[in-house]
């Protein structure tokens, strides 16, 4: 099986794509895997929607089957955004990492983490959510203090942000501002701001 992943870092509600296409001739199968944006719905922050393709004059046309809501069920409304895909050329486990809100206490969605979901049967369905942050991150204000010296308005979570998958582990990389006001000699305003984190997710 090769598959392709594709990045949508827009900060918008997300949903995640496999699309089987059939080569010409008698190739096996090749899954593309990409994320899009999705309307949102109470709880549930991505949309797996598998395709069939149709070979025809050489080429492969997708068609839409049936979304299956992936990831997390909750309650309550979370925002989930800048997610980021990766294949695991060994296992073919697919990993797809994102923002969280949900463990949020300012009450507007302010609060982040950086949480997993994988599926292992192709994105038909995901295992839990898994929480790979360890502290919840403020891009917002700092203690109530809007604006904040510590946070860059215009550069923000999304761009430093990723996951690889290898063997079974993943790997996956963000940035979050909970020290942002800790001093940093050397840095442009002297204080943390944002730092960029990993963890190795087995």
């Amino acid at each position: 099986m090769a598959v392709i992943s594709v990045r949508d870092a827009r900060p918008a509600p997300s949903a995640v794509a496999v699309v089987p296409f059939l080569p010409p001739l008698f190739l096996p199968p090749l899954f593309l895997v990409a994320p899009f944006p999705a309307a949102p719905f109470l709880g549930a922050p991505f949309l797996a929607a598998p395709f069939l393709a149709a070979p025809f004059l050489g080429a492969a046309f997708p068609v839409l089957v049936a979304p299956r809501a992936v990831g997390d069920r909750l309650s309550f409304a979370v925002d989930r955004f800048n997610h980021w895909l990766a294949v695991d050329a060994v296992t073919g486990q697919v990993v797809i990492a994102f923002y969280d809100s949900r463990n949020d206490t300012t009450g507007q969605r302010y609060g982040t983490d950086f949480y997993l979901a994988r599926s292992n049967d192709g994105a038909a369905s995901f295992a839990a959510d898994i929480r790979v942050s360890n502290a919840t991150s403020n891009e917002h204000d700092c203690n109530g203090v809007f604006p904040c010296v510590g946070i860059n308005y215009g550069n923000q979570q999304g761009d430093y942000a990723g996951v690889a998958s290898y063997g079974g582990v993943a790997h996956p990389l963000w940035v979050d501002s909970r020290a942002n006001l800790d001093p940093a000699p050397g840095c442009s305003r002297g204080i943390k701001m944002e730092e960029v984190f990993t963890a190795t997710v087995k």
